[in-house]
């Protein structure tokens, strides 16, 4: 978290200096500073978020969750598509808001999503992608990527099954 306006020095004049020093760090700007040129600024040095006080408890608290989520789907990909890209950079339809509170990313629809959490919760056991896929009667992609949409909001877990002979196989639970 970083102010913009600060005793010694503008927030926005250390990003460089931040930048230099701690390339990876992730930074949200939670500020009073309401001119275009600070905002400018901090999305060229790779904000995440810039919050304009005074913030709302709900509106911090969506932030943050918002990044958790962001920072947990990067952990959960090796491989990555454009869908995935639209999904962390919030472009297009991927990601938006209703009244309602959060819609589901591109790809993901209820009805599919609800099939999957009623398959996941049937198993004590865990499930492949292949039998969850088996089970709603989609393909072995689409049940990964609802699966993996799971993990991304905290609903599922995967965990790695080595077995006798072959690749390993990634079996998903149903978070209680």
């Amino acid at each position: 978290m970083l102010d913009v306006y600060m005793p010694d020095q503008l927030g926005t004049d250390l990003l460089p200096d931040i930048r230099k020093k701690f390339p990876n760090v992730d930074i949200i700007m939670i500020t009073a500073a309401t001119d275009k040129e600070q905002l400018e600024k901090a999305l060229h040095y790779g904000v995440e978020n810039y919050l304009i006080k005074p913030v709302e408890m709900q509106r911090f608290n969506q932030v943050i969750e918002e990044y958790l989520k962001k920072v947990h789907l990067m952990k959960s990909k090796q491989e990555i598509d454009q869908d995935f890209v639209d999904l962390i950079l919030k472009k297009g339809s991927s990601v938006s808001e209703s009244n309602d509170g959060p819609s589901l990313p591109k790809g993901v629809d209820e009805i599919t999503l609800a099939k999957v959490i009623e398959v996941l919760e049937a198993s004590d056991i865990g499930l492949s992608a292949e039998q969850v896929s088996g089970q709603i009667g989609a393909s072995r992609t689409t049940a990964r990527r609802y699966l993996e949409y799971l993990i991304s909001v905290k609903k599922c877990k995967a965990e790695v099954v080595y077995g006798v002979v072959g690749r390993p196989e990634r079996r998903y639970y149903k978070i209680q």
